[in-house]
């Protein structure tokens, strides 16, 4: 039985891995022993990387090891030690990695067990999140991963995750992902994860499946399938984040690539919460106070004709003292020109009314693009209804290709250049009481209000405000407390995310690509 540095005991050959290259000296590159071995003096097991001395690799082996090993995350099993292994009769000399070593099984091992069947979709976004947040932890410390692959993941007894070959395993082995950069080669392996556990496959071309331990993922020309196209239960979320991450996926028009771990673990946040039948990123939040004091005489009124009588009587009169001109603002000669669109007719707020219950999906009619605090034509007016920000891409969001999306310009801040927003207006096509919707949007941390009116504002804080979210996810759903009746709804965008990846700072954009609501067409109340 070998022993090394007179402390630790060989136990189990796990694997022999000859070299893939040589490097460009042409100086040759050894055969790799991996071992799970005994540390005799603290009576735990280590796993054991060793390498001749000779190696080209070692002074890279030993700076990894080092960088390595002064990361402390429970999640990523440490390197303990680096000790030379003196030549005898049989070897010439040589070096060995030790690092801490954690019972369980690893991914592809536990795809193996399951016979190719993988994981539930929320399973898979919760391990792997753990993985992403462990190495965006390192790599906050300037150490990445570099050969992510699911023999990299271990699941323990106890159902925890751990990380093993930390920067390690990339100066030995070399990186599989064509990433170009540890950080992108980390989100790559992420996604790879993620399409594993969910597949039983693994999206990558041109490498030997041995690399991995599962097949590899089919192609279509490209581009390999995306995790949908595969099994068709995979829901939409997923599909996203892999092509969002995986370099050979196809990537959804109008979003950009997830350019670091910490980025790719707030993705599978969102992705997890989106899945989850209680999301928390799920905002129930209540009718501003204004809307409460105005109705708040109608909640104290007993008996249920009395109050249906009561509420629609005063319903109209408050109709009639808005629309009379009171003291709400009137429209000015800007609005004269405005053009024969879906949106044309002069603003009146929304009444409450009574619905019917039953929530429902509700059909939207049409969509346009409104940015009335611009001033595209520099006249020194905002342009009021007429503004239009990317008003081609608008009907994206209600298409049926969930790639595509309406982006806003790019600004160098995140209140639109002070602005202060821009959004999108849905025509229901008739008076609709809605409760909820669900949005998916471009970028990770977007503040969105969402408004509603039975005419179209020719100013966004004319709108009745139902329900806000600050920093909002890429899927987030929102439940209004109360539900509102109007014909037309806006999606405002108030706050914009940094564009991601953009090495310049002052670069903010932002998005929607599918906008979902539900609630119910109101019976008539006329009496």
């Amino acid at each position: 039985m070998n022993v090394i540095s007179g402390r630790y005991t060989l136990v189990d050959l796990i694997d022999v891995r000859s070299p893939e290259s040589t490097d460009a000296t042409g100086f040759r590159q050894f055969a790799v022993e991996t071992w799970r071995g005994d540390d005799t003096t603290l009576h735990r097991s280590v796993l054991l990387r060793i390498l001749r001395s000779d190696d080209a690799r070692v002074p890279a082996v030993l700076g990894a090891a080092r960088a390595a090993a002064g990361i402390d995350d429970r999640r990523l099993l440490r390197v303990l030690d680096v000790v030379d292994v003196p030549a005898d009769k049989d070897k010439p000399s040589r070096i060995a990695v030790i690092s801490e070593w954690a019972n369980g099984r690893t991914l592809n091992a536990l795809l193996t067990q399951r016979e190719g069947h993988p994981v539930r979709a929320e399973e898979a976004l919760l391990w792997v999140g753990e993985v992403a947040r462990a190495l965006a932890f390192a790599a906050d410390r300037d150490v990445h991963h570099g050969r992510l692959r699911p023999s990299s993941v271990i699941m323990t007894d106890a159902e925890e995750v751990r990380v093993r070959g930390l920067s390690v395993d990339a100066a030995i082995f070399g990186p599989i992902s064509a990433g170009g950069s540890r950080p992108a080669e980390d989100v790559d392996g992420l996604g790879g994860l993620v399409y594993a556990l969910t597949t039983g496959m693994w999206p990558q071309e041109g490498i030997d499946p041995a690399v991995v331990g599962i097949p590899l993922a089919p192609t279509n020309r490209d581009h390999v399938l995306l995790p949908s196209d595969i099994r068709a239960s995979i829901p939409r979320p997923v599909d996203d984040l892999v092509g969002r991450s995986v370099l050979d996926a196809p990537r959804p028009r109008g979003v950009s690539r997830i350019n670091d771990a910490a980025g790719f673990a707030a993705a599978t946040g969102a992705a997890a919460d989106y899945l989850s039948p209680v999301s928390s990123t799920t905002a129930v939040i209540s009718p501003p106070s204004a809307l409460r004091t105005s109705r708040s005489w109608a909640a104290r009124i007993a008996g249920g004709a009395l109050a249906l009588v009561v509420v629609v009587f005063i319903g109209w009169v408050g109709v009639q003292l808005i629309s009379g001109g009171g003291s709400g603002p009137t429209s000015n000669q800007n609005d004269d020109a405005i053009d024969e669109s879906i949106l044309t007719s002069e603003a009146t707020p929304f009444v409450e009314e009574f619905f019917a219950t039953g929530e429902s999906l509700l059909p939207i009619v049409a969509v346009r693009s409104y940015d009335p605090l611009a001033d595209d034509d520099n006249n020194g007016k905002t342009d009021k209804k007429r503004g239009r920000e990317n008003e081609e891409s608008a009907t994206f969001v209600i298409d049926a290709d969930g790639t595509t999306a309406w982006v806003t310009d790019t600004y160098a801040s995140r209140d639109l250049d002070g602005k202060g927003g821009v959004g999108l207006i849905f025509d229901m096509g008739e008076p609709v009481s809605v409760s909820s919707l669900s949005l998916g949007l471009v970028g990770f941390g977007t503040d969105v209000d969402v408004r509603v009116a039975n005419e179209i504002q020719r100013d966004p804080d004319l709108w009745t405000e139902v329900v806000a979210i600050d920093a909002a996810g890429l899927f987030t759903d929102l439940r209004i407390a109360r539900p509102v009746v109007g014909r037309y709804v806006l999606v405002w965008l108030s706050g914009l995310p940094r564009v991601s990846g953009n090495a310049t700072e002052g670069q903010y954009s932002g998005g929607v690509a599918s906008v979902t609501l539900r609630g119910t067409i109101p019976a008539s109340t006329d009496v």
